[in-house]
């Protein structure tokens, strides 16, 4: 699972692939099973996206094949004044991947609520 979940420079950094694997060995399989199994019996909430009216911010990985850029593309545009950031050289794991990059978003995005 973990190279899907990383973009291909970072599935080839031993730093980022260890950190992952560690993160993945120490979940408990129960509990991993619980959230695979959840996720495929939800229902589509697509429709509730344009319910949501409080700041809303998304940040995907440019090369995210889990929840491909797209998607989050789709949902900013269903959400009345929502902030899309595409993190680059990121897939699903664009805080461990580009730590940076999405620290710098997420407080970008927290300051303009302060303003």
């Amino acid at each position: 699972m973990a190279p899907r979940m990383l973009a291909p420079v970072n599935a080839r950094n031993p730093d980022i692939v260890e950190h992952v694997r560690a993160i993945m060995a120490f979940t408990p399989v129960n509990g991993y099973v619980g959230d695979v199994l959840g996720l495929a019996a939800r229902p589509d909430s697509t429709p509730t996206l344009a319910h949501i009216t409080c700041p809303t911010l998304i940040v995907v990985g440019e090369e995210d094949a889990l929840a491909p850029p797209a998607d989050s593309q789709m949902m900013a545009q269903m959400i009345e004044g929502a902030q899309l950031v595409i993190i680059p050289n990121a897939g699903h794991l664009s805080p461990i991947e580009q730590p940076e990059a999405f620290s710098t978003a997420v407080a970008d995005f927290a300051r303009a609520l302060s303003n």
